[in-house]
């Protein structure tokens, strides 16, 4: 497996849609993903191309997570470590009935945060059981680590210990805000101003801490067609994504990426259980009731700048737990035959739960 760091420059915007205007990711879904991957690589190979490289997706030789947020440390110009945020699993906590009956608000703060770097994650995960309703549960205190604005949690070990003395400040750091900003619509008849509406956009901006700087981005998890030339092909159509840029107002600087940066990485967890880390659309070969807890996310969109709505399709979210195997599907979710349009819903995850029923 690949990771794979999309580099952003300070105050970074984009426009990742959910839903509405009024409405936006901070996560880049897989699906959105491959589609503007999918759109970079016919810009390089032609349209002739794409039943190829659909058919190496297809199959599973190449698989693709959502891309979530890291955050470079950073000290003198010289990177110190890398936090990488993955979303809180779907998995409730074994209940500690002391603290719970002083605090009440133990629940609401638990659910309150999002993320959880891929340390804390590994922890939390090592120390799954089963109650004694069957029900799979964690017992890591998530309360007692270091949070970034109520909703980032990372482990201890996942910055350096000369940061210790920066610890009341780091908790207050926000490197990811939501901005609203205000659009005009133009009559195109009149040319004339009809209405004011506020559009959300996500922000990622550097944050300093002393001497410390934090630089946030984009990553994501992949693994490599074993086709060498599909492999070269994906590489340098991602590089073309990166400068084309990625989701909506590219035209006025949303959206695009400094650098790509790739590196290996390794899950050292097994099991029949996985965290997902793509949105997941089962196939037919997929038994439903291997999904453990789950949220549903509905999906739609256009087609490119056609104007042409997508089917909706409801799928499965990042953070749901499952029970492997399971592989997911690519379906086609346009209206009509030309042009077509594909959402890509196949499993990236990360194993769980050895020696669990």
């Amino acid at each position: 497996m690949q990771l794979i760091k999309l580099h952003c420059a300070n105050n970074s915007r984009f426009r990742l849609g959910s839903g509405s205007l009024q409405e936006a990711d901070d996560i880049v879904h897989s699906d959105t993903f491959f589609n503007a991957w999918l759109n970079a690589y016919v810009l390089l190979y032609g349209s002739q191309s794409v039943s190829d490289v659909l058919h190496v997706f297809q199959t599973g030789d190449c698989r693709i997570s959502s891309a979530f947020h890291f955050v470079d440390v950073y000290r003198q110009e010289a990177c110190q470590s890398t936090l990488y945020f993955v979303p809180k699993p779907l998995l409730r906590r074994l209940p500690d009935e002391g603290k719970e009956a002083t605090d009440g608000s133990i629940k609401k703060r638990i659910k309150k945060l999002k993320y959880l770097s891929l340390d804390l994650l590994h922890a939390l995960l090592a120390n799954v059981s089963v109650d004694a309703e069957g029900e799979v549960r964690f017992s890591t205190d998530l309360l007692e680590r270091t949070i970034f604005a109520d909703e980032y949690a990372i482990h201890e070990t996942d910055i350096p210990v000369e940061l210790l003395e920066h610890w009341t400040e780091i908790k207050k750091l926000q490197f990811r805000y939501f901005i609203d900003s205000p659009k005009v619509v133009m009559n195109r008849l009149s040319a004339k101003s009809d209405d004011v509406f506020y559009q959300t956009d996500c922000l990622l901006n550097w944050q300093r801490c002393g001497d410390w700087e934090f630089r946030p981005g984009f990553y994501f998890l992949m693994k490599p067609p074993d086709d060498i030339q599909y492999a070269n092909r994906l590489s340098a159509a991602l590089n073309l994504m990166a400068d084309e840029g990625l989701g909506g107002e590219r035209s006025s600087g949303g959206g695009f990426f400094e650098q790509v940066e790739q590196a290996n990485f390794c899950w050292e967890l097994t099991g029949a259980y996985a965290m997902l880390l793509s949105l997941v659309l089962p196939g037919a070969t997929d038994n439903l009731e291997q999904i453990i807890n789950y949220q549903a996310i509905v999906r739609g969109g256009y087609v490119g700048t056609t104007g042409i709505r997508k089917k909706q399709t409801r799928m499965v979210s990042e953070g749901s737990i499952i029970k492997l195997p399971f592989e997911g599907s690519v379906i086609v979710d346009s209206p009509t035959a030309s042009p077509a349009s594909y959402r890509y819903g196949k499993a990236v995850y990360l194993q769980f739960g050895d020696g669990l029923l």
